[in-house]
């Protein structure tokens, strides 16, 4: 049954209908890695197994209780903050929110964090770290070192994306975090140590 808020009529949904009707037409869309809809999916079917009730009835002040978690690190916070205000602005585009207002995670709290300051080692540290290294994370350690590749986009890394003729590492869409496919080049410290 539509439900009447301010003079404008709105669909009636419950956030776990939402958030499943969301993650279909999430896994179908190609511009996302599967890295980016996992983890869309992980906060919205937090959220919703925490608060399943219809959208429409969801305050500010809930979602700020819901995101004020200590288990959550301020950025991980801010993360599940940015994936609920997609959820909602996907809830008001359907009709299940009034259109011409802002919506309820549009007007919680921003979660305000500081960003680590970027280490950047040595020869020397780098050196230190290869050596007292166990020989099996000798490779990952490298190529992080020396190759500007993201942990994550290392952690799903494959051998067979190392391309030693071409001189490079493929880093294929599903890969980035960017979603967009990239080579990166294997620098001559790297490549050495594989020859």
């Amino acid at each position: 049954f539509p439900v009447t808020i301010h003079a404008k009529a709105v669909k009636q949904v419950r956030l776990k209908e939402l958030v499943e009707e969301f993650l279909k037409r999430n896994n179908a869309d190609q511009n996302l890695s599967s890295s980016q809809k996992n983890t869309i999916r992980h906060h919205l079917t937090r959220f919703a197994d925490k608060m399943n009730r219809p959208i429409s009835v969801i305050t500010p002040r809930d979602i700020d209780e819901y995101l004020d978690d200590p288990v959550y690190a301020p950025r991980t916070r801010h993360n599940h903050r940015a994936s609920i205000i997609v959820l909602f602005n996907y809830a008001r585009r359907k009709g299940y929110l009034v259109e011409d207002k802002r919506h309820a995670a549009e007007k919680s709290e921003e979660i305000r964090f500081k960003r680590p300051d970027v280490e950047i080692y040595s020869p020397e540290q780098a050196g230190a770290m290869l050596q007292l290294a166990e020989p099996h994370l000798i490779p990952f350690l490298a190529i992080g070192l020396f190759s500007g590749v993201r942990t994550a986009e290392l952690c799903r890394l494959n051998w067979e994306d190392v391309d030693w003729t071409g001189g490079n590492i493929r880093l294929d869409r599903n890969i980035t975090k960017t979603n967009q496919s990239r080579l990166v080049p294997l620098l001559p410290n790297l490549y050495r140590d594989w020859e």
